[in-house]
């Protein structure tokens, strides 16, 4: 299988920047939240740790004072922790905490650049950056014998 340097670069860096703007969420409404309200009942929000979605029943139609966007500025409810829901008459709605979003995508992005770290370290000491083969003996621009990958090293 040849290495896909690209792919890990862009998984690399769209997950430090996904990284930060996670953090970023989950220190801003660590204590407030933020709502978008639809006509139709539907919201999406951000409050005390988590991202949620719902759907409200209760007033079919909405009244216009409630849509559009909310910002609760002075939440007493502690950071949340843990995965909720709720499905009732009233309403349905779910929360996921934003360390569970953000797990995976450290995973896979602390992956990539363990990846990267080593294929930068192999090609220094003049092995295959992809299986670390030795190369010494063998021509710049010759494909590794034991991977068949290209040689990244010619040029």
């Amino acid at each position: 299988m040849k290495p896909h340097p690209r792919v890990r670069k862009t998984v690399k860096w769209a997950g430090a920047v996904s990284l930060v703007t996670l953090s970023a969420l989950w220190i801003g409404t660590a204590r407030h939240a933020v709502l978008f309200v639809w006509k139709s009942g539907l919201t999406v929000m951000s409050a005390y740790g988590t991202i949620g979605i719902g759907k409200q029943y209760v007033w079919l139609p909405i009244p216009p004072e409630m849509q559009g966007w909310h910002l609760d500025m002075g939440g007493s409810a502690p950071l949340q922790w843990w995965f909720n829901g709720e499905w009732d008459d009233a309403a349905r709605n779910v929360s996921v905490p934003l360390w569970a979003v953000c797990l995976p995508v450290l995973i896979a992005t602390g992956a990539a650049w363990r990846l990267d770290v080593l294929a930068t370290r192999r090609k220094k000491v003049g092995r295959c950056a992809t299986c670390g083969y030795d190369r010494a003996g063998l021509k710049l621009d010759a494909a590794c014998p034991e991977c068949g990958a290209e040689s990244s090293l010619a040029g």
